[in-house]
């Protein structure tokens, strides 16, 4: 049983009541829901168990994420591969809330030794269930950042730059536009990186400005007209 393989008991727990309404948004567990949370005060932090109604539940913070947290992206892959491993087990519940929050509750007394295994990994500082998914996520991560909103900075930046109207991509010509952005990234060893919320950043400033300090801009307006159409005022 996974209580007996964490070795804590539940007596004694300090207790915080939150009524699962809007502010909840545990509506896939019904309308109202109180959602009690028992923290051990001689717990590690990282650990705590919830009761849900009237069964205690174990959570980690490796198996949850949200918006303005400290997640990246292990613990969004952390859920998504739990879900698929198990989603024929019903030792465990998801619960959503604001802000793009997730999290996996497992039930205290669950005999599955693979989730007793997880439980085991995680507490002993291991926080990666699948590398190659954790990989396939930065990946995804990285890409929904530069689609939101790095390839409208850049844009904007050489716009500014060479003192236009507008810069549009040409039809056609998204992936020349970001190779072209990578490999500068590169060259200069800027790295994209996944930050709390799951975000991934790099300052692109830094990486442009180099392509900028070119001496002949005529060599810039030409390897941009490449993928890039330029409006003049």
């Amino acid at each position: 049983m996974l209580l007996e393989k964490i070795k804590y008991d539940l007596t004694n727990v300090s207790e915080k009541v939150y009524e699962g309404n809007s502010y909840g948004n545990f509506t896939t567990y019904g309308d109202l829901w109180k959602l009690r949370s028992f923290v051990k005060g001689d717990l590690d932090a990282e650990i705590k168990f919830e009761l849900v109604s009237g069964k205690f539940y174990y959570s980690s913070p490796y198996l949850s994420f949200g918006d303005y947290d400290n997640s990246c992206h292990i613990e969004r892959s952390n859920v998504r591969v739990f879900e698929s491993d198990f989603k024929d087990c019903k030792d465990w519940i998801k619960v959503t809330g604001d802000y793009g929050s997730e999290s996996i509750f497992i039930d205290v007394t669950t005999e599955n030794t693979e989730i007793i295994e997880i439980v085991e990994f995680f507490l002993d500082w291991q926080i990666m269930i699948d590398e190659e998914d954790c990989t396939l996520m930065e990946m995804e991560l990285i890409d929904e950042a530069w689609d939101c909103c790095i390839k409208d900075d850049v844009l904007l930046f050489i716009k500014e730059k060479f003192n236009v109207y507008s810069v549009e991509i040409l039809e056609g010509k998204d992936s020349d536009f970001r190779n072209w952005f990578e490999e500068i990234r590169e060259k200069e060893n800027r790295y994209l990186e996944i930050q709390s919320g799951g975000n991934a950043y790099v300052d692109y400033r830094i990486v442009l400005n180099v392509f900028c300090s070119m001496e002949n801009r005529e060599a810039q307006i030409t390897v941009l007209n490449g993928f890039l159409e330029f409006l003049t005022y």
